[in-house]
């Protein structure tokens, strides 16, 4: 993961609207603006279409500035504003290391096992020296 991206999460705090797939398909136009895939979305582009497991809630990333009036209420996808760092530099998805963050913070074991996919991919070694270690 770039060590020179700062990401966090907090889902319910961040949380723009929650709505339906069917719902938010139009906002997913790229002549009506960015956008970009989180979470599950996210993974499969990042492990190349593998899929990991059966994830019920979704991932959409839209700019603040999104017209997000008469979105029907649903469970579906998990509506969060993308920052400005995002509009320029996502293409399609979130980052890995924001992905990893929205996974870690999604309760469940689906999440979990697309965060160990993410790590099994990505994260070659141990995230720590053995070599002198006290313990």
């Amino acid at each position: 993961m770039k060590g020179n991206e700062l990401v966090w999460r907090n889902l319910e705090r961040d949380t723009l609207a929650r709505t339906t797939r069917d719902a938010i398909g139009p906002l997913l136009d790229t002549s009506r603006g960015p956008y970009a895939l989180g979470g599950p979305g996210a993974v499969q582009a990042l492990l190349q279409g593998r899929a990991v497991a059966d994830f019920r809630e979704h991932i959409v990333y839209l700019p603040a500035s999104a017209d997000l009036n008469g979105l029907p209420e649903g469970d579906e996808v998990r509506v969060l504003s993308m920052d400005r760092r995002a509009i320029k530099t996502w293409t399609g998805y979130s980052s890995l290391a924001q992905t990893y963050a929205d996974l870690f913070a999604t309760p469940g074991w689906a999440a979990s096992e697309f965060r160990m996919a993410l790590r099994d991919t990505f994260v070659r070694d141990r995230e720590w020296d053995q070599v002198g270690d006290p313990r």
